[in-house]
């Protein structure tokens, strides 16, 4: 779920309002029993209470990069709102930041022991399914695997698309 309109950026600290990320949670309630997010920065970070007033549950994301402190940020906002809504099930400790090369291996696994040793929940990262054939660490710090297959990115052909992932 990404709430973000036309003329709205999160890389340019443009992001929606709180009454637009609830206009869209409302165009999926009763359609979708649960979501899944990317950040907590600024108005993402409410879209847990939106959500949980709507019946939804909550796959929280957390955006790690290289920015160190913004990380920090992110993970403890995280955190505080895994503690205070009950509708988090689960939280997503980064998003293709290996892909990216943004972290190491070793710097994604001690947010990921953090946060696990903060929440209550299940938590891993997630990232393309040959990342996590690449880092085959990763599955001892992580409570589930969350593994992306995209065939359009890996060049498919639509008809090809669904063999291609459940290969």
């Amino acid at each position: 779920f990404s709430p973000v309109r036309a003329g709205q950026n999160p890389n340019a600290d443009r992001f929606p309002s709180t009454a637009e990320i609830d206009q869209d949670l409302a165009l999926l309630a009763g359609k979708v029993g649960s979501i899944r997010t990317y950040s907590v920065e600024d108005s993402f970070a409410e879209i847990p209470a939106l959500a949980q007033k709507r019946g939804m549950a909550v796959t929280l994301g957390v955006w790690l990069s290289d920015d160190l402190v913004r990380n920090e940020t992110e993970l403890a906002r995280a955190i505080d709102l895994v503690h205070t809504h009950r509708n988090i099930t689960r939280l997503i400790v980064g998003n293709e930041v290996l892909l990216r090369g943004e972290l190491t291996e070793a710097e994604l696994v001690a947010y990921l022991d953090r946060a696990r040793k903060a929440v209550r929940i299940p938590v891993s990262t997630a990232d393309i399914w040959s990342t996590w054939l690449a880092h085959p660490g990763l599955a001892r710090h992580v409570d589930f695997v969350a593994a992306h297959v995209l065939p359009y990115w890996e060049g498919m052909p639509v008809e090809q698309s669904v063999d291609y992932v459940v290969e």
